[in-house]
C-alpha cells in the first residue's frame, strides 16, 4: 500500500502483520473399492420335520366315516 494524497491531505497507511491460519482439504490419495459377488458352498446338518404315512386299502364294501373309523356298508 502506497502513500496517497486526497487534495492537500497525505494519507499514510499503517500496516499490522497478522497471522492467519486456514484449514483446507488436500487430496492425499484415493482408494478404489470394487465389489465382486462370491459364492461359497458349505454343508450343514439340520433337523427337519418328517411325517410317516401308512396306507391301508379297504375292500370295496368298506368305507371310512368322517371321524376316521371304518364301517361296513
Amino acid at each position: 500500500m502506497d502513500i496517497r494524497y486526497e487534495g492537500e491531505t497525505m494519507i499514510i497507511p499503517v500496516l499490522e502483520e497478522m497471522l492467519t491460519v486456514e484449514k483446507r482439504l488436500l487430496l492425499k490419495e484415493e482408494l478404489h473399492v470394487t465389489r465382486r459377488p462370491i459364492e461359497t458352498r458349505y454343508h450343514e446338518t439340520v433337523t427337519v420335520r418328517s411325517e410317516d404315512v401308512h396306507i391301508k386299502r379297504l375292500a370295496a364294501h368298506e368305507q371310512v366315516d368322517a371321524d376316521g373309523t371304518e364301517s361296513a356298508s
